[in-house]
């Protein structure tokens, strides 16, 4: 099993690198956001791995963090959801919105990720519900798990994107006890609104 890589980048699109390890090239598929992170053509980048086997195919897919790793394999678990959804998930959403959504039953908010469904949301959930430690923590501060729900529910519910949702998560402050209403409104003033 091919857990991670070290080389140098010698291409990248927009969902892979070109890794040059030793003299051996290995496309590595990854969010759109890790390739962003490591996609510098000839410096060197470290990037956590999947390999992906099947009969007609041996495939790696990978993340710049070990977190992300861990939850496509988590992913790819679920029934109906193969590496490009998986992809699609954490290229889509920050993972603490990610785990917050799936722990929480936040259907609506899967819904936002391109390719993902109801029924999809709804099996993500029930079948990762108690297979996530999930204790939702902003800058420092351990927002219980139901407050975040709700602000993440409200601010979705506006129209906000699950990335601009976890901004304004991590805008908190992190010495203030504030309820949930106030987490809201101060969300929406650093969202702009």
């Amino acid at each position: 099993m091919i857990v991670g890589l070290e080389g140098s980048v010698v291409s990248f699109g927009s969902d892979h690198i070109v890794l040059n390890v030793g003299g051996v090239f290995y496309k590595v598929f990854m969010p759109g956001s890790s390739v962003a992170i490591v996609a510098k053509v000839g410096k060197k980048a470290r990037v956590h791995t999947h390999l992906y086997v099947r009969e007609d195919q041996l495939t790696l897919y990978g993340t710049s963090d070990e977190r992300q790793v861990k939850m496509f394999e988590t992913l790819l678990s679920v029934s109906g959801i193969g590496p490009k959804a998986a992809l699609s998930i954490l290229g889509t959403m920050p993972m603490d919105a990610l785990e917050n959504a799936i722990s929480n039953g936040n259907v609506d908010l899967l819904t936002r990720v391109p390719g993902i469904g109801r029924k999809t949301a709804a099996r993500l959930v029930l079948e990762l519900k108690g297979k996530l430690d999930i204790t939702a923590s902003v800058a420092g501060t351990a927002i219980p798990p139901s407050a975040a729900a709700e602000v993440v529910e409200a601010l979705g519910g506006l129209g906000y994107s699950p990335a601009e949702i976890q901004a304004a998560l991590t805008s908190l402050p992190a010495d203030a006890e504030m309820s949930t209403e106030e987490m809201i409104m101060f969300a929406l003033k650093r969202l702009g609104r």
